[in-house]
């Protein structure tokens, strides 16, 4: 349901495509060609901020997201799970994911058994989110890092558009030759 796929024909995976990657490449274009990106931003910014003067240090390129992403999290869980707590067929992130069986991240859940499942889900999204800030830190400081990363981003979205038709099309297939043996068994 997640997964960024270039499948032109459904709108959903394409709005999760645009909204995962445009924003990405929007950073890139920032981070590396600023002096001719800033042409357009900076009169409504101001000159005085450029990213070469912001303060760069370890602790607004990582304390700072990692620490507003906990607070996130928190303030998510307590508003969908407390608060809200919307019916059944509502479908969240924790909801979505404790259905797969057969995935990494439903065996890591379910580890210590279903009681600390929801606690372990948000163990490794903590853990997640904290190795992606380390990512984006290395692609902040490198522009061949962060050239790869927006590369095998965009491979990703690929691949999956590939397989789901691949997917697709073999059920099709394999309908098709179905209703043609029903059809000469039949005759």
């Amino acid at each position: 349901p997640f997964r960024n796929s270039l499948v032109f024909h459904d709108m959903d995976k394409m709005i999760s495509v645009f909204l995962h990657v445009s924003a990405t490449l929007v950073l890139y274009k920032i981070r590396w060609y600023a002096p001719d990106t800033s042409l357009i931003w900076n009169a409504w910014i101001g000159k005085t901020i450029q990213p070469q003067n912001l303060n760069t240090s370890s602790f607004w390129l990582m304390a700072v997201p990692t620490i507003c992403l906990y607070m996130h999290t928190i303030l998510y869980h307590l508003i969908v799970n407390v608060i809200i707590k919307p019916d059944e067929t509502y479908a969240t992130s924790y909801r979505l994911i404790s259905v797969m069986k057969g995935s990494f991240t439903y065996r890591m859940m379910h580890r210590f058994g279903p009681r600390y499942a929801e606690a372990m889900y948000h163990g490794i999204y903590a853990s997640m989110a904290t190795a992606f800030v380390v990512i984006a830190q290395i692609a902040y400081h490198y522009q061949a890092a962060h050239l790869a990363l927006l590369t095998s981003f965009l491979l990703i979205v690929v691949w999956n558009g590939g397989s789901y038709y691949v997917h697709i099309f073999s059920r099709y297939k394999t309908l098709k030759a179905r209703q043609e043996n029903n059809g000469e068994n039949q005759t």
